[in-house]
């Protein structure tokens, strides 16, 4: 087991060259090449096809030809959600719809006047849904880690339209929370991934799809800390241009007591995310993408 190094596969010139045939051409285009593409790092990409390979087998009972074969379709996936991502941020026209299940529950926490979190995963494409579902009109600060590629983040920026989110990067110094706070007094929903972390201190071992595997304690003691509702939120491709969002319904959690009662807390919350989480991964398993050996053997 591995903790994740804060960095993403990809470069500056793959994203300029679909964002050209996305400018250019259909985007069916795009999809085409993405066949090859993943043929690529399904191929010459042996450390993540190990642990995709193991994700599959160990974790999810597949059969060794469909664990073989389920790898090439995760990067498949992956591909076709960041070629979604982009052509739906940056303005272009797309054919993509979407469905919700509890889209409504945003509505429920910006009415208390609080702010509120929205805690989800690397699955699925949740910056699409945020764009797709009209109704949702407010402002969402996505909290990443700034080890992040910064070539490619400036270059994406660039080519961007209209958004209604902020970036709000991890700092060491935890300056970031600060920001958080600023926003969430501003009645801003803030979005955190709760399935990454960098280094074992911030995180903590629990079980997961029959397994023991870390879980960053951040967001969920962010969320108790400030006393905010959370939902727990996943947008899923579903066809080629058909997404399903899905949003549990707001709970609450008050950081008190003494230091145990602290960690139970925390714990709780990241106990009823997990199990959100497993729902999801069981229903979509080749989106979600940890590429890296996420559980603790």
């Amino acid at each position: 087991m591995s903790s994740w190094e804060g960095k993403s596969a990809g470069s500056v010139l793959g994203y300029r060259i679909f964002v050209f045939f996305l400018r250019y051409t259909h985007w069916s285009v795009a999809y085409f090449i993405l066949y090859f593409v993943a043929f690529y790092f399904w191929v010459f990409k042996r450390k993540t096809f190990k642990s995709s390979y193991r994700y599959f087998y160990q974790i999810l009972g597949f059969t060794k030809s469909k664990s073989f074969f389920g790898v090439y379709c995760q990067y498949l996936s992956l591909g076709k959600t960041l070629l979604d991502k982009t052509l739906i941020l940056s303005g272009l026209k797309h054919p993509f719809t979407i469905d919700h299940d509890g889209a409504e529950h945003f509505e429920t926490i910006i009415k208390e006047g609080r702010g509120g979190m929205i805690i989800s995963s690397h699955i699925g494409n949740w910056e699409t849904a945020g764009q797709l579902l009209e109704r949702i009109n407010y402002t969402f600060n996505i909290v990443m880690v700034d080890a992040e590629h910064e070539k490619i983040k400036s270059y994406l920026g660039q080519v961007m339209g209209k958004r209604n989110f902020n970036i709000i990067p991890i700092k060491e110094d935890l300056s970031h929370v600060f920001l958080i706070k600023e926003a969430l007094s501003r009645n801003e929903l803030i979005v955190m991934h709760g399935d990454r972390y960098v280094g074992k201190d911030t995180a903590r071992s629990m079980p997961f799809l029959g397994e023991q595997a870390y879980f960053p304690t951040g967001p969920f003691f962010i969320a108790a800390k400030f006393d905010v509702p959370v939902s727990f939120a996943f947008a899923m491709k579903e066809t080629n241009t058909h997404y399903h969002f899905y949003a549990s319904k707001p709970i609450r959690v008050q950081l008190r007591g003494n230091a145990q009662e602290k960690q139970q807390i925390v714990s709780g919350l990241m106990k009823k995310y997990i199990e959100n989480l497993e729902k999801i991964i069981k229903k979509y398993p080749y989106q979600w993408f940890n590429f890296y050996e996420f559980w603790d053997r």
